[in-house]
């Protein structure tokens, strides 16, 4: 109408409205529509999505490459009903705000806030429905939450809004230490009371400014964009680690390793190399850019047995962890074969059968803001080979079953565009180099404080055997026993805040088809939960059994644990007692 109430700016012809609606029900299938037009006050308005202005930079499916990686879940919220970013805007705009907290709902500050969450400095909470609080202060982005592209991709008109059209309320939601209206934290620029400078002190792009200065040009301060550019050097054809090949000699119980890492179609020299340079400790004689970045740089080989499933027994690292070699040792453990090749060996314990797998892992260091020093590091996607402790060749290795599909992780999880990355960077891109530590006998006994009940959770020890402890971490704010595990450094992590935001009950989120159902865990190895007095066997392990290691992990309440027991599960018993 061209008239409204009191104080409502009546519309006018040619103002851009949007006119949206949701179905949802009961097991009906949720959906959205929306129709964006330009008013015509004269005649009939009859022609959807010919509005002449628009605001189109997030899409809907790239939310749903973490909230809905399969076809049947989706970005789905308040219900279920609301699956659509255009419908999402029409009530989170930039008149919304919570009534109970006072924070700001507008899509573009809301949205960077939750994705942000442990790095705000002032936290961030909501009071939804029925005034229940959600407080998102804990909340850690599983890729890579300076690179603006993850979610600001795709075909929308306005998709490169976020480096060419900045506001105070969009860098503001993140940087929420800064004031713009008293200047606090904002350098040089000072007070600001409109988005209209925001531009002059911050380009789209430019070089790497001194800190404090103007301008800060937007994709090169926010280092994600650079990250990526450094982590593609060394991905795609023939880039990355590389193993050549793996022999083993019975005689000697010698694994012989041959390797090679190439950067932008070059094979590098380990020895000179600036981004290999800052180990721990570093190098000698030190290369410039390694002063205060000791660790930057690390390469190893990890070697696991057998691989039909991890156990790793006699490695020397216990519980059940695998041998490692240093494969930046050279002129020690490492021999320079020339033109950038590479050999090393590890000694298996004696008798060891099977096969045996190699994973080349680690992180080059990087100096992505041009201060000079390699302080970054750069997750190169892990390498795996094989050999049979046989044959000495890869031909007779007996395979690990394989149940995931590490694709579908590095969906959610990302860095450097490499895929998932944990540890400090240094495990990369897939879940065949993560079942080499994270197996059935693992566990966090040795980053535990002792005595054990000085720990957070009073417990000895937690298994990291990765069947049990992903569906763990994924559960984590459903769990009645919330997982604590201890990792390198003693540091504790807490997963107890998790909340998976796709559909756990979707198995095929994460797992190939056909591999989750019952039948297929009979073949695991039980999970260890106490590994007694010798850490170097596993038959003084008290475990779970495998099948209740799974399911327990995700329904651990009383009742099911109890439900397990009385159909045959183990829980705390020995190896040969679990039939």
């Amino acid at each position: 109408p061209a008239t409204a109430p009191a104080g409502i700016t009546p519309i006018a012809s040619g103002d851009t409205l949007r006119v949206a609606i949701q179905i949802s029900g009961s097991d009906i299938p949720a959906g959205d529509g929306w129709c964006d037009f330009d008013a015509n006050l004269a005649a009939s308005n009859t022609n959807c999505y010919s509005a002449s202005r628009t605001k189109d930079i997030v899409q809907t499916a790239t939310c749903n490459n973490c909230h809905g990686p399969t076809s049947d879940t989706k970005l789905a919220l308040h219900g279920g009903g609301r699956t659509e970013v255009e419908y999402c805007v029409t009530c989170h705009n930039p008149f919304t705000t919570d009534a109970q907290t006072g924070n700001v709902l507008d899509f573009s500050v809301m949205i960077h806030k939750i994705h942000y969450g442990r790095n705000l400095a002032n936290g961030y909470q909501i009071s939804g429905f029925n005034n229940v609080v959600s407080d998102y202060s804990h909340v850690a982005f599983t890729k890579d939450v300076d690179h603006c592209a993850v979610c600001h991709t795709g075909s929308g008109a306005d998709v490169h809004n976020w480096y060419m059209v900045p506001t105070m309320q969009a860098c503001g939601a993140c940087h929420d230490d800064v004031n713009f209206a008293t200047g606090a934290n904002h350098g040089s620029g000072g007070v600001q009371t409109t988005n209209g400078n925001c531009a002059v002190c911050h380009p789209p792009t430019g070089p790497f400014p001194p800190p404090g200065l103007a301008p800060q040009p937007i994709q090169t301060v926010h280092l994600g964009t650079a990250r990526n550019a450094e982590g593609a050097l060394y991905a795609g054809g023939a880039n990355g680690y590389k193993i050549d090949s793996v022999s083993y000699a019975s005689s000697s119980g010698v694994l012989t390793i041959d390797y090679h890492v190439t950067r932008n179609g070059s094979n590098m020299t380990l020895e000179s190399a600036p981004q290999w340079a800052c180990t721990s400790p570093p190098k000698a004689p030190a290369i410039a850019g390694c002063a205060g970045a000791a660790g930057s740089s690390r390469l190893a080989a990890v070697v696991g047995f057998p691989t039909s499933d991890y156990t790793n027994a006699g490695s020397g690292s216990n519980p059940a962890q695998p041998i490692s070699v240093n494969a930046l040792d050279v002129g020690g453990s490492v021999t320079a074969l020339g033109g950038g090749l590479y050999r090393t060996t590890a000694t298996l314990p004696s008798g060891t059968s099977g096969s045996a797998a190699v994973a080349l892992e680690g992180h080059p260091a990087a100096d992505l803001n041009g201060d000079g020093i390699l302080s970054d590091r750069i997750s190169v996607r892990s390498s795996v080979s094989f050999a049979s402790l046989g044959t000495g060749r890869a031909a007779g290795v007996e395979p690990r079953r394989q149940v995931v599909d590490a694709a579908k992780c590095n969906g959610c999880h990302d860095a450097a565009g490499n895929g998932m990355s944990f540890h400090g960077n240094n495990r990369t891109g897939t879940e065949q180099v993560c079942v080499i530590c994270h197996n059935a006998n693992a566990t966090d006994v040795n980053q535990r404080p002792a005595p054990p009940t000085t720990g957070v959770d009073g417990k000895a020890e937690v298994p990291i055997d990765l069947k049990r402890m992903i569906h763990q971490i994924h559960s984590g704010a459903d769990l009645h026993d919330p997982l604590i595990v201890y990792g390198f450094g003693h540091s504790v992590n807490d997963f107890s805040h998790i909340h998976y935001i796709g559909n756990r009950r979707n198995c095929e989120t994460c797992h190939r088809p056909g591999t989750y159902g019952t039948e297929h865990a009979f073949d695991a190895l039980p999970t260890t939960v106490d590994t007694e007095a010798d850490k170097a066997s596993s038959t003084d392990d008290l475990n779970i059994s495998p099948v209740a290691s799974v399911c327990s992990s995700c329904h651990d309440s009383e009742a099911a644990i109890t439900h397990m027991k009385l159909f045959g599960a183990s829980f705390h018993a020995l190896d040969a007692d679990i039939n």
